[in-house]
């Protein structure tokens, strides 16, 4: 085994990292255009894939060595960093170009041209960097095969770190933008590097020799892999006797093994992405779905891929029997995805012990990363050992290497994107995850029939056992059970999970976003969650108790626009707003849910009635609210908005300065927007950016504060909003919307009013020296991601508005009514027992009535 060059490594280490930064925030950027359901994204990967498994081809057929394969690298890198700094403001600008295509690029055919169109030529890029640089540092036929692996390793090992610079460091210091350009500079820097190094990276002669057995022409076995320990032994054979008839040609089964190395790496391929599927959305439930956990599982995942590498580098020249490790690898490889399977049963009791712990918010995310890297270690460094030991039989002669490397990475590939399409389109949906991964296994574990013909007579007796071994293990090993993985998260925001006894399940299923539930603790209230965090409160008896913040959202834009024809709700929720607004006026009401099983979740506990599904002014489209508002030119009075909690990837998305500026394009003149933002697991300076982000689109609006479930609602508008009391109150008498807001003491306008948390002018002074949150910063995913459960006092985002929020009513109501409208919110908030709320009403009330104010205090 000789070592790769210093220069060689840097090179490699480097464009794998470059590579893995560029995946993470094109993927992330496109996902702002194409949508962000499961089919779109998997669409997107597709496309990225297929980009690198068609440059991994072309390489092969343009194979060079020595300096002109060096030249080729360099320009390569080259390529990939203009891209680079050319995709950025394309990305960023893609939605524009997206409307303006028949459909808005809506088919998934669409979605797919169009990002290969942009990606395509980066994509291949990157692609042909691997087997072009074979052809720098793999010139001696003796030292192919851990060459080989050395390189594979160093190359995944750089996508390591790019994995975790991006989740951990880039993406929260520097935004996605940022990311990009860390990226670029490590492309130019590569290539600085390789200008530098030329005349040592190109000093080692070209050298074809192999080694034949004996009786046997080079033309016989054109493509034989030789190592050094098989020119031993076959240094030795021909010293020896000549072989009897009966024996197999050493060529023959070179061949033999040969033609089933391709296939190998194909099913290796398909398995490994197909797994990582898998794992990434079992353990998000413990990780959490965030930038931090899904980069910490991502980075795990090509870690063991790359120590196997790297590992087996050392051994692989001196392997005499290929096929017999291939066999045996396989069959551990089985057996560690069978145990990897089984132990994922064990992560509800590591969840709860570790909350049990109270650690630092620090400690307790590293206890859980290695609790992951443990369970995923083995088989992830089996498919790292298996890949390279696979590559070197397939490529042979190390004067055919670059064309054979550029094929076996191109099927490889290939067969990741089937396994990622085939898992989120097909396996996962139709059986599930555990039957996913337990077919993964099995599939695996039938590899050492498929070497059967390469193998002696011993050895395939063995492989046939092995084979059965695996069989034995899929049958008695345990699987997972999504119930118990569920009620482990123990959601630190529910005083129910908290208090440690199961719930009883209504409902579960694994949907595109996660595992979906529905949960009760006392057959009353029922729960609607996804990976176990609360998304939606349900009355399972009484149909007028509703959540008020849920209520207020759909009924509080018809209450104050002038008159409202048309609604569009992002998130069905537990139904509550769309139930609501069913009890208006309005023409049509259409509800955008990203997740199907939630409306299967929420139907199989309630009625559709219930719901106001049965309503027929509602309509129901399941897709990525996003991109529908992009790529469709439908225009609402009223659009509300109650996505999954803003740190959770993909919902991010849906607090944003640009998803702002997207719904006023949607809105018709005059028309409201209101956005849902939690209060629990939220800091000031997240909520300041928020704030930020939503008051500089909206001209006009107000917050209003739902303290009992810490809840935020934003209003705005590009028009004045008013609260016409009069109208207001003619709106609220209807029986249905009456005997819903009565539930929690709203009778009347002044009791909306006394809900009140900031009016613009207070949020834009509490919110002043705020970055606003937008796509490129993410600030709601960066900072929520990885907020601990307790904060100081500066970060109490009750005190923020505490601070800011004096009760200014001045931009909600006319001038001649401030006074009693003032006189009246006072009054309400006393009987509403919310007296801590009153003096900020007295100080405004003040230098216009001193009398009311005088006789607030009294009541007071």
């Amino acid at each position: 085994m000789s070592r790769l060059p210093p220069a060689g490594v840097a090179l490699l280490a480097g464009s794998g990292c470059a590579a893995l930064i560029y995946q993470v925030v094109w993927v992330r950027l496109l996902r702002l255009s194409m949508g962000s359901t499961s089919a779109s994204m998997s669409t997107v990967l597709a496309a990225f894939f297929g980009g690198l498994a068609l440059g991994s081809w072309l390489a092969g057929r343009a194979s060079r060595r020595g300096p002109a394969a060096l030249r080729l690298f360099l320009a390569l890198e080259c390529t990939i960093a203009l891209c680079g700094l050319a995709l950025l403001p394309l990305l960023l600008r893609l939605h524009e170009f997206v409307s303006l295509l028949p459909g808005g690029a809506d088919s998934l055919a669409g979605r797919f041209s169009v990002t290969m169109l942009l990606l395509g030529l980066p994509c291949m890029c990157m692609g042909a960097t691997l087997p072009v640089l074979a052809g720098v540092l793999v010139l001696r036929q003796r030292d192919m095969a851990s060459r080989l692996g050395g390189m594979y390793g160093l190359n995944t090992a750089g996508a390591v770190v790019g994995a975790a610079l991006t989740g951990f460091v880039l993406v929260p210091r520097l935004g996605l933008d940022g990311a990009n350009a860390v990226a670029v500079g490590l492309n130019l820097s590569v290539v600085m590097l390789g200008l530098a190094a030329r005349k040592s990276l190109t000093a080692s002669p070209v050298n074809d020799e192999v080694t034949v057995a004996p009786g046997a022409s080079v033309a016989s076995a054109p493509d034989a892999p030789v190592s050094t320990g098989a020119a031993r032994a076959l240094s030795a054979a021909a010293a020896a006797p000549n072989p009897t008839p009966k024996n197999t040609p050493q060529p023959t089964r070179a061949r033999r093994a040969q033609r089933s190395s391709l296939p190998f790496l194909f099913v290796t391929g398909l398995t490994a992405i197909a797994t990582e599927v898998g794992w990434t959305r079992i353990l998000a439930i413990f990780t959490g779905s965030t930038l931090y956990g899904l980069a910490a599982i991502l980075a795990i995942f090509l870690g063991g891929i790359a120590l196997g590498a790297w590992a087996i580098r050392s051994r692989l020249d001196g392997i005499r029997s290929h096929p017999s490790w291939l066999a045996y690898g396989a069959t551990l490889l089985a057996l560690a995805l069978l145990g990897t399977r089984a132990c994922l049963s064990t992560v509800p009791a590591v969840h709860e012990a570790l909350a049990a712990l109270k650690l630092a918010p620090w400690l307790h995310g590293l206890l859980r990363y290695g609790y992951t890297a443990a369970l995923l270690i083995a088989p992830t460094f089996l498919f790292g050992a298996l890949f390279p030991l696979a590559l070197s039989v397939y490529c042979g002669r190390v004067a055919a290497l670059p064309r054979r490397m550029g094929s076996a990475l191109a099927v490889n590939t290939f067969a990741s994107i089937l396994g990622s399409i085939g898992a989120g389109f097909w396996w996962i949906p139709r059986y599930g995850t555990d039957a996913m991964l337990l077919g993964c296994a099995v599939l695996i574990g039938t590899l050492p029939l498929l070497l059967l013909p390469s193998l002696a007579g011993r050895a395939r007796v063995a492989a046939l056992a092995l084979t059965a071994i695996v069989a034995l293990a899929a049958a008695r090993l345990p699987g997972l059970d999504l119930q118990r993985l569920v009620t482990s998260v123990r959601y630190a925001y529910d005083e129910d999970a908290q208090q440690g006894e199961p719930p009883e399940y209504l409902f579960i299923e694994e949907g595109d976003t996660g595992v979906i539930s529905v949960v009760t603790y006392n057959g009353q209230v029922a729960k609607l969650q996804n990976n176990g965090l609360n998304e939606a409160w349900i009355d399972l008896k009484n149909p007028r108790h509703g959540v008020l913040a849920e209520t207020l959202l759909g009924l509080l834009p018809t209450f104050l626009h002038d008159a409202p024809r048309s609604a569009l709700v992002i998130g069905l929720g537990g139904g509550t707003t769309v139930r609501a607004l069913t009890f208006t006026p309005l023409e049509s009401i259409r509800v955008l849910e990203l997740e199907p099983v939630v409306v299967r979740a929420v139907t199989a506990v309630l009625p559709l009635e219930r719901l106001g599904l049965d309503d027929p002014r509602v309509e129901l489209d399941i897709g990525d609210a996003r991109h529908a508002l992009l790529v469709q030119p439908d225009a609402y009075d009223l659009i509300v908005s109650q996505p999954s909690h803003p740190w959770l990837a993909g919902a991010a998305n849906l607090f944003t300065r640009e998803f702002f500026q997207l719904v006023t394009k949607r809105l018709t003149p005059g028309g409201i927007f209101g956005q849902w933002v939690n209060l629990f697991h939220m800091d000031a300076t997240t909520l300041r950016s928020v704030l930020a982000a939503f008051f500089e689109v909206f001209p006009h609006g107000f917050a209003l504060v739902v303290e009992s479930s810490s809840d935020l609602l934003l209003f705005g508008s590009e028009q004045p909003i008013r609260f016409d009391h009069a109208r207001i109150t003619e709106r609220m008498w209807p029986r249905d919307i009456r005997a819903r807001l009565k539930v929690h003491m709203i009778r009347g306008p002044d009791d909306l009013l006394g809900l009140l948390a900031l009016s613009r002018a207070e949020a834009l002074a509490a919110s002043a020296d705020a970055v606003p949150n937008s796509d490129l910063n993410i600030l709601t995913e960066v900072r929520l991601g990885d907020l601990g459960p307790e904060l100081t006092p500066e970060q109490d985002p009750f005190g923020l508005l505490a601070e800011f929020g004096q009760m200014d009513l001045s931009e909600l109501l006319a001038e001649g009514e401030l006074t009693q409208r003032l006189h009246a919110v006072g009054l309400a908030l006393i009987k509403r027992g919310r007296p801590e709320r009153v003096p900020a009403v007295i100080e405004q009330l003040q230098p216009l009535a001193p009398d009311l104010a005088a006789d607030l205090a009294t009541h007071l």
